[in-house]
């Protein structure tokens, strides 16, 4: 019997640790409420803002929101902001980081949001309307993120024309680095966006209708892929910005089967995508398509390797046909399939439960 003693006693005391990790619930997290606020209004505290209702100012600033505080959550829960929209900027020395904007719409005013010196943003399912100035402008600030959201007429040609002439419109960067703009739609616009002493740019999965879609000037980095567009203006280039990415299967955003360059259109029928030579029938064009800068002072030649091919069509896609995390897939391998500790100890109880079960049924039945 003394055998027996220490293996029940082990058996026993491995049994209550294994039933104690699986019964264990997770230690539930405190929610913290939603602050609702109204605007015009100035966030000087982290946490999470909800607006609660919409605002529709008579003077120039009436409307507008400041966000001076970092690891703020905005959420205008669909209400519109009529006049001016969001301003974030730091409250002395330092960076802004962890802000999130989304849920809003924003018409009129002077501008939409205004971005400067941030580190970590995300702008999503935001819509911005005919704005004086731009609609979007980030400026001396890293890590942005601007998805699913929609800029149409911004840059009042009638009211300020000289500022239409400088080339902005939709969203402009100035000195940034990181920027990814994906899932969205420009229309009417001078420019749709316009980068300028910016590295590191992704401009993908987006539709474009404007008189100029893209212009960028003393830009790095820059990889413009998987959109619907028309006209990219080249006031001064590098060799490291590209109009494809590298050929490989995915869905698209006319459709198709394969990511690599742009879909090039025109409203007549006559764009490049819309008129080449497919004979494969891969989704590709045969020939790679250059582009020349329609800027009277440059001819810069820049070439998508990889047009994507497709039927004949006429202004924007009937609908979207893709997300943004379609588009961007995450590499498969061993370090993309860790599991956390709770995840991974549970299985092994179970097995070690089995084992000292049965060992315990094995020495009572001697």
């Amino acid at each position: 019997m003394l055998p027996r003693t220490p293996l029940l006693f082990l058996v026993i005391l491995a049994c209550i640790v294994s039933v104690s990790v699986l019964d264990s619930p997770a230690r539930a997290q405190p929610s913290v409420a939603a602050q609702q606020i109204t605007a015009p209004y100035t966030i000087s505290s982290p946490g999470t803002y909800e607006l609660s209702s919409d605002c529709r100012g008579s003077g120039t600033g009436d409307c507008s929101i400041t966000i001076t505080a970092p690891d703020v959550t905005l959420d205008g829960k669909d209400h519109t902001l009529f006049g001016n929209g969001i301003i974030v900027e730091k409250n002395g020395t330092g960076v802004l980081s962890g802000i999130t904007i989304k849920n809003l719409w924003i018409e009129g005013g002077a501008y939409g949001i205004q971005l400067s010196d941030i580190n970590g943003a995300r702008i999503s399912n935001v819509t911005i309307v005919e704005t004086v100035f731009d609609g979007l402008n980030i400026m001396d600030s890293k890590d942005v993120r601007v998805e699913n959201s929609t800029f149409l007429k911004n840059v009042d040609l009638i009211l300020d024309p000289m500022y239409q002439n400088l080339y902005h419109g939709g969203i402009l960067l100035t000195g940034t680095e990181n920027i990814v703009i994906t899932g969205c739609t420009f229309e009417d616009h001078f420019n749709a966006i316009v980068l300028l002493d910016s590295t590191g740019t992704t401009i993908s999965s987006n539709y474009f209708h404007n008189l100029h879609d893209i212009m960028y000037h003393s830009a790095e980095g820059t990889k413009i892929y998987n959109n619907y567009l028309s006209v990219v203006d080249v006031a001064s280039d590098t060799t490291t910005n590209a109009l494809n990415t590298t050929l490989q299967n995915g869905p698209n955003i006319i459709g198709g089967n394969k990511l690599g360059g742009n879909y090039w259109y025109k409203d007549d029928g006559t764009g490049y995508s819309q008129t080449c030579v497919d004979d494969n029938h891969s989704g590709i064009c045969d020939n790679p398509y250059e582009i020349s800068s329609p800027s009277a002072l440059n001819k810069t030649l820049r070439t998508d390797n990889f047009p994507l091919s497709g039927p004949v069509v006429s202004g924007k896609p009937a609908h979207p046909v893709i997300t943004p995390q379609q588009v961007h897939t995450t590499p498969t391998g061993s370090v993309y399939h860790q599991m956390s500790p709770t995840t991974a100890s549970l299985p092994f109880s179970l097995v070690i439960l089995a084992i000292m079960i049965g060992a315990l049924v094995a020495c009572l039945r001697r």
